[in-house]
């Protein structure tokens, strides 16, 4: 009996021991969390050394939550959604603060300019038009020979058979809508055929006489002498000249030392007038 009462008193006395220990045990399921935590932090730490310190902090702040004795699991939970939001939003912020633009690149620009459009003012100056309506030809014919044309296979040809040059034979085009307070280039290609074979005395000599015409006036422009050393072979000639009218004529003659009598075929091709700038002054 008396055993009996001491064994009830023994009991009763280590039954509190017991749940004292068992109140004091940590609570497995908020240590994971924790440690959870943790590793979180752990991984976030190579970002920047501003995430290991939001980390580290967060790590201290769950510790002291979780040893606390009263209601341990209720504030651990709070605890830790309040640390895992704060974790997201800190290093998110660091990461942005850190991270570097790419350098903007700017594509160079090119500029493409125009060749300025230039008006030839003769019209059919390579004689190609079969009915040559733009030309009028006196004792001067336009020959088809591709071998013979500078380009092409059309050209104009004045022809001597011992005869006398002097200013009867030519080639002329009315030019319009010029400006007389320009200057324009009048260009064309020439020479000297080999057949017939070119007859002449030795200090004789032929030209392509150029002139500007209108109803009341004729001016001389140029005499281009053609080359009886070098046959089949074209020469370019040119001159520049202000026009005395907006619509005036061109005049292409041959002519020969006065009263020599000549033998020879001559070839005119690729004639050109163009603007070149501003009146010439004196």
């Amino acid at each position: 009996m008396r055993w009996s009462s001491f064994a009830t008193v023994l009991s009763a006395a280590l039954l509190p021991a017991a749940s004292a220990r068992a109140l004091c045990r940590p609570d497995r399921s908020t240590a994971t969390t924790a440690s959870t935590i943790v590793e979180k932090a752990t991984t976030f730490e190579t970002l920047s050394t501003d995430a290991a310190t939001i980390a580290t902090s967060i790590e201290s702040s769950a510790t002291v939550e979780i040893t606390d004795g009263s209601d341990t699991t209720g504030a651990s939970d709070t605890t830790l959604a309040e640390t895992e939001t704060a974790i997201v939003t800190d290093i998110t912020t660091v990461m942005t603060s850190t991270a570097t633009e790419a350098p903007s690149t700017t594509e160079a620009s090119t500029t493409v300019s125009e060749a300025p459009v230039i008006t030839d003012f003769v019209i059919d100056g390579s004689f190609e038009d079969r009915l040559n309506p733009d030309w009028t030809l006196q004792s001067a014919t336009v020959q088809n020979h591709n071998t013979q044309a500078h380009r092409g296979s059309r050209y104009a040809e004045f022809r001597l058979d011992n005869e006398i040059a002097e200013g009867s034979k030519r080639v002329t085009q009315a030019v319009a809508r010029l400006n007389t307070e320009r200057t324009y280039r009048l260009a064309a290609f020439a020479n000297v055929f080999s057949t017939p074979m070119p007859v002449k005395g030795g200090s004789d000599k032929c030209v392509i006489e150029v002139a500007q015409s209108t109803p009341s006036f004729e001016m001389r422009l140029a005499q281009w002498v053609l080359n009886f050393e070098i046959l089949e072979r074209y020469t370019e000639y040119s001159v520049d000249f202000s026009p005395l009218s907006t619509d005036i004529s061109l005049l292409f003659k041959l002519r020969c030392t006065i009263g020599a009598q000549i033998t020879l075929a001559t070839g005119l091709d690729d004639i050109s007038l163009v603007d070149i700038g501003p009146k010439l002054v004196g």
